[in-house]
This record gives C-alpha cells, structure tokens and sequence, in this order.
C-alpha cells in the first residue's frame, strides 16, 4: 500500500478527484453548467447501459445480496464494452487505439457479476477510467464540473439498479 501511496498515478488520481470536488463546491445538480461533446458522449454511453437492463429486468428474489439479473446484464456490457467505448471516443486513431485498456475499467465499474456486489473499489475504477479519459485528452479541465454532476448522477443511477 505504501508503494501506491507513493506512485505518481496515486497522486495524479487524487489531484484528478480533488479537482472534480474542487468544481463542483456550491454548484447545484440543477445548475447550468457546460457539457462538452465527449462529456455528453460518456453520458450517452451510460444511458445505453441503463437501456440493457430493459433486456435483463429484475429478478423477483429474496434480496440479501444484489438481484441475479444483474450477471446476465454484466455478460452484456462484456460483449458491447469495446464497441460502446469505440462509439463514445473520438475517431483519433491513437484514442481508438486505448479501447483495449479502457475496456477492464469500464467492466469493473458497475460491480463484480460473480459476486453481485458493488462497492468503493467498483466506484474507484470509475474513477481510474475518467483519469484515462483525461489523460488521453478526452475531457480536460473545462469538465470537471459536469463530471461532478452530470456523468456522476448518471452513472449512480446505473448502479443502484440492481445492487
């Protein structure tokens, strides 16, 4: 742990939240702020996937744990990350190029479908994927607001779906 608290990915990720938390202080969810193409583009994105549970509803079961419907849902986005992704991204080759590396943060994002859980590593991932993003020039720091408010809200009601 202590090797990771040290690393500069380390440091890049809590510079990348602080700044989305830094963005978003005093602003309402209900505020206008800018939603730039690639951020309505992530958005577009998980919108699709909230529509795949239409394809996989709720199974009626006793709840300790999350809803088994939910592993059906999750051997979807399996088969659909690499192509939502290719959609989402711009059409720079070298953009393109990073689908390959996206694709297990973006999986491991909405929970575990062995498992059926969800939790801060789930969460944490999400996070590790927009850095991606940022890093390879998707979104930069004009977005950090709408992330806050715009892809987080979404992707949080993707999540509660099921789990």
């Amino acid at each position: 742990m202590d090797q990771w608290q040290k690393s500069s990915t380390h440091a890049d990720l809590c510079n990348f939240l602080l700044a989305i938390s830094d963005a978003v202080a005093d602003t309402k969810i209900s505020a206008d702020f800018p939603r730039s193409e690639a951020v309505c583009a992530i958005v577009t994105m998980l919108k699709a996937l909230g529509d795949m549970v239409n394809e996989f509803p709720p199974i009626q079961q006793s709840m300790r744990f999350g809803n088994k419907a939910f592993a059906s849902w999750h051997a979807k986005l399996q088969e659909e990350a690499a192509g939502l992704l290719a959609e989402m991204l711009p059409k720079d080759p070298a953009v393109q190029e990073a689908v390959v590396e996206l694709v297990p943060y973006l999986l491991d994002s909405f929970g575990n479908a062995t498992r059926i859980d969800y939790g801060t590593g789930h969460e944490a991932n999400f996070m590790a994927f927009l850095l991606c993003l940022q890093k390879l020039g998707v979104i930069g720091e004009a977005d950090m607001t709408a992330l806050g408010l715009f892809v987080f809200v979404e992707c949080d009601l993707l999540s509660s779906l099921y789990l």
